[in-house]
């Protein structure tokens, strides 16, 4: 799971957690990893698993790559 990606498919909000659609079609609970500047992406926006606790996938805002 740790690396893998997903989208936002239940927005987050500054005092919730979201959920995530993940890669392999899994949908999980998440919170962003300490540190993320963004916390309320819009739907659809592409994540990365940092680590997962308990239930919950902890994920941070994929980074474009440098073109």
């Amino acid at each position: 799971m740790v690396g893998m990606a997903g989208t936002v498919a239940l927005a987050f909000t500054p005092s919730a957690p979201g959920q995530v659609r993940l890669a392999n079609g899994e949908t999980w609970s998440a919170r962003f990893a300490p540190g993320a500047v963004d916390r309320t992406p819009p739907l659809g926006t592409r994540v990365v698993v940092e680590s997962i606790e308990g239930s919950t996938a902890v994920v941070r805002i994929e980074q474009k790559a440098a073109q």
